[in-house]
């Protein structure tokens, strides 16, 4: 019986909506992509496209960016433009939507993540650092993948996966296959060592798309190891597509397992840290045993900023070690033996700084990273945490109230407020010594307060705040080893006194006004030695 015409128009009219609007959009985005689409033109010519854009749409938004991967910095320049001049802005809440979503390519949603993040119209500013992780890691693989010969070449990089989310996991895998599939079955080969449900479920999908005898090797492996049977339908899926191609796939066969020779231990010997200086960094020795008697001697210098910034080892005898060491302490800036698993812990998360910075890591890093190692423990927080009672620190006001002093402490003495900081707010000091308007004593201390404060305001954000309670985390640990334990409990009390603190706050503990005001101020003794100089009460430091 023939369909009525009014039922065949019910049935073609949303898929001819849905070509229409490609079309529509199509031509839309040709226009702005090209600069032809004037200022005001959109409404009149694509006034749906126009209305259902600041709206947020995400059908609407889809389009706009389908194909942006190809865009240049010009065309995402006019689009991003395009989309700011409208009057309502919804469409943000709209593209951090896309963020989420796995139909655009992971550098793509970091592109919309960074736009948002720049607005300030990102709700959540983790996940920014979360998709630069990944897209670091990615990148670097890509570079290995250049020379790499072998899956074992890639295993350094490895574990990283696992600090990454299912999708993101995802999404690295599938970029890198897209971008070296000459040789990504080298790292999917690497990656199946991990047992990792997200990476069996990923590489059993992309192996069908290489029909040699190899993938067909990988997919036997994910059906002998994966639990989960969603992931060993998808490699069966796989397998029966390579053998669809004239691929061999031979059954699976297990062979007793031989139990293997143990490999001689080499171990960490020794494990030393520097102070942390007024910039965050902070020098790492490591010695481990090596074959035929000696050391390899690993040194790396790590900023709390930017990660690891300098790398690199050599052999060292048994003989040789105890000399090196003597010349290498320093009165002004001692090195202290702590945990080896410890320093481990402190080197893989100066490395992850490093990706979450996009600071690039030195090369020989990745030469030395087996001598590094991994820590055999895990730790959820600083060393001192175990060693001090935090109660007790927290229910003596004696500790804090005093903490000034440490800077007296040569461990302390490259603690100031960072130059360009001071240089903006030094003029403002001045001004008031050389003001000829004559005001009290406590007037002047009032003006004085309130320029500080505002600089403390800017300097200290959460991030700066987190910071330097680490910093002196560490710092109270490394007093403690050195036996000075009233200056760690005072070190710590400052710490604990920063947590959930920012900008003002941070103000009325003794030790944070004392680097405040000694950033500007000269001390007695200092007042003595620069009589002559005619700059009252304000100084230039060494550092200037």
């Amino acid at each position: 019986m023939a369909k009525s015409p009014k039922t065949q128009s019910k049935r073609q009219t949303g898929p001819q909506t849905r070509a229409s609007k490609r079309a529509e959009m199509h031509a839309f985005q040709e226009k702005l992509l090209h600069g032809s689409l004037e200022e005001g033109v959109s409404d009149k010519q694509f006034p749906q496209i126009a209305k259902q854009l600041e709206e947020g749409d995400l059908s609407t938004l889809s389009l706009l960016f389908a194909g942006c991967v190809k865009w240049s910095t010009e065309e995402w320049k006019r689009v991003f433009s395009y989309l700011e001049s409208r009057k309502k802005q919804n469409w943000k809440r709209g593209l951090e939507a896309l963020s989420l979503s796995p139909d655009f390519a992971l550098e793509v949603r970091l592109r919309f993540l960074e736009y948002l993040a720049q607005q300030g119209a990102l709700t959540e500013p983790s996940r920014l650092e979360e998709h630069r992780s990944a897209k670091a890691l990615g990148d670097h693989i890509v570079s290995l993948l250049e020379t790499a010969e072998s899956p074992e070449s890639l295993m350094t990089v490895i574990p990283e996966f696992q600090t990454l989310s299912p999708l993101l996991i995802h999404e690295v895998i599938r970029t890198i296959s897209s971008q070296r599939p000459d040789k990504v079955l080298l790292l999917y080969e690497a990656l199946l060592t991990l047992e990792n449900e997200t990476v069996f479920r990923v590489i059993a999908d992309l192996l069908k798309q290489h029909p040699t005898e190899k993938a067909a090797q990988l997919l036997q492996h994910i059906l002998q190891h994966a639990q989960n049977k969603e992931i060993q339908k998808i490699a069966r899926r796989s397998l029966y597509h390579l053998q669809s191609t004239g691929i061999k796939v031979e059954p699976p066969h297990t062979e007793p397992e031989v139990p293997p020779l143990a490999k001689p231990q080499f171990q960490i010997r020794m494990a030393m840290v520097s102070p942390i200086d007024g910039a965050g960094y902070r020098a790492v020795w490591l010695a481990r045993t090596k074959p035929f008697g000696g050391y390899n001697m690993v040194h790396l210098l790590l900023q709390d900023q930017e990660g690891i910034k300098e790398c690199f080892g050599a052999p060292i005898t048994k003989k040789e070690l105890p000399e090196f060491l003597r010349e290498m302490q320093r009165d002004d800036f001692p090195l202290i033996e702590i945990d080896s698993a410890y320093c481990q812990h402190l080197i893989a998360e100066a490395y992850q700084t490093n990706l979450r910075s996009g600071t690039e890591v030195p090369r020989e890093y990745f030469r030395l990273r087996e001598i590094i190692g991994e820590p055999e423990r895990s730790f959820t927080a600083p060393l001192i945490y175990q060693e001090l009672p935090t109660q007790e620190i927290e229910a003596q006001p004696y500790h804090l109230a005093n903490s000034a002093q440490l800077l007296n402490s040569k461990e302390f003495q490259s603690w100031y407020i960072p130059q360009e900081m001071t240089e903006k707010y030094l003029p403002k000091l001045q001004e008031m010594e050389v003001s000829p308007i004559i005001v009290s004593p406590m007037a002047q201390k009032e003006r004085e307060e309130d320029i500080l404060k505002a600089l403390v305001e800017e300097f200290f954000t959460p991030e700066m705040t987190a910071r330097y309670q680490r910093r002196l985390e560490e710092m109270a640990y490394l007093l403690l080893r050195m036996g000075r334990e009233a200056e760690a409990r005072m070190a710590f009390a400052v710490a604990l006194a920063l947590r959930g603190k920012q900008g003002k706050e941070v103000f009325t503990i003794p030790f944070i006004r004392k680097i405040v005001e000694r950033s500007f101020f000269k001390s007695e003794e200092e007042e003595e030695q620069a009589a002559e100089r005619e700059q009252g009460g304000l100084i230039i430091p060494s550092w200037r």
